[in-house]
């Protein structure tokens, strides 16, 4: 199964305060209680969730396809290179990753995200680039994960039906801290009718806005774990 067919999902349309509160009492002249705000509050980011970003109840989970003391070498733009790094140990904690992974012309996508890196560091994002062969890491601004056996690139449903095994996809996939693969943005292919947003500029722009709203996502759920903890 890949990550690439997530379970359809049905947005929640957006309700008004007064339906929002609809399996409560009556409203009262009294503001609504701070958990009834909460609750709204997270309704409406849930439905404002950019289309192509999918939904956590059905993400798939990739660190169980993916075996996290799988070693892989990562070359970094200074050229120093870490040999056999557990993959697990690549994963950004407490936030998200992102995966480029490089087919027949995902390189221009890899410098721009390289060009961004930094505005994802600061939404909690930390890059890679994903190859199957050896690649000029001084041409790219991110750490390269040497996939020489095909193993992440496979797990993840990546493989090029007609590359023999040996040509990856070119795709982006964004892992949050929970190892749940919560966008995938094919490059230059995927569903018919969005040649537009599969260019890489715009695959690119989607890339930010998806890591911002999962960040404010995150953002809110810490907030309600918070509030339950404290009563």
């Amino acid at each position: 199964m890949s990550v690439l067919s997530p379970v359809p999902v049905n947005l929640t349309r957006k309700r008004s305060p007064s339906i929002a509160f609809d399996d409560a009492t009556p409203p009262s002249s009294r503001p609504p209680s701070r958990a009834h705000t909460k609750r709204y509050r997270f309704s409406k980011h849930a439905t404002e969730r950019p289309s192509w970003v999918i939904d956590r109840d059905v993400s798939t989970r990739v660190d169980s396809r993916i075996d996290g003391f799988t070693r892989m070498d990562v070359r970094f733009p200074n050229n120093m290179l870490a040999i056999a790094r557990p993959v697990g140990g690549l994963m950004r904690s407490g936030g998200f990753t992102v995966l480029c992974f490089l087919g027949m012309g995902g390189e221009t996508t890899l410098r721009s995200v390289g060009a961004v890196a930094g505005l994802l560091e600061n939404l909690s994002a930390v890059s890679y680039g994903v190859s199957l062969g050896r690649v000029d890491v001084n041409v790219f601004a991110v750490p390269i994960i040497h996939d020489s056996q095909g193993m992440l690139t496979k797990r993840l449903g990546l493989l090029h039906p007609l590359g023999g095994g040996r040509v990856a996809l070119d795709a982006i996939v964004v892992l949050d801290a929970e190892s749940r693969a919560r966008m995938v943005l094919p490059i230059g292919w995927g569903a018919r009718g969005d040649d537009v947003g599969n260019r890489w500029e715009n695959v690119v722009a989607r890339l930010v806005r998806g890591v911002e709203w999962l960040r404010g996502e995150m953002a809110e759920i810490g907030g309600r774990e918070i509030e339950m903890l404290m009563g």
